[in-house]
């Protein structure tokens, strides 16, 4: 049977404390780790959404200024300009 003595300190609860801010500070890099890529994620989908939304509308406008007066086959500037601004 063991028995402390009085002048000795107890040195059990330094470990106990060195783990529990080890597994803080882990816990944090992990969460901050996991937070920048979620975010890092978020902003490619939303710079890919983009321009992909820009090509097609560039597509579109393009398709109504100039290839469907085309195909009509009475494409002048004026005529194609004026159907363009038809649409809006």
């Amino acid at each position: 049977m063991l028995i402390a003595s009085p002048g000795v300190p107890h040195k059990d609860s330094e470990p106990e404390v060195l783990v529990v801010v080890v597994v803080v500070v882990v816990v944090v890099v992990v969460v901050v780790v996991v937070v920048v890529v979620v975010v890092v994620v978020v902003v490619v989908v939303v710079v890919v959404v983009v321009v992909v939304v820009v090509v097609v509308v560039i597509l579109l406008l393009v398709n109504i200024a100039v290839v469907l007066p085309l195909s009509r086959q009475d494409f002048n500037f004026k005529n194609s300009l004026l159907y363009f601004l038809g649409f809006f």
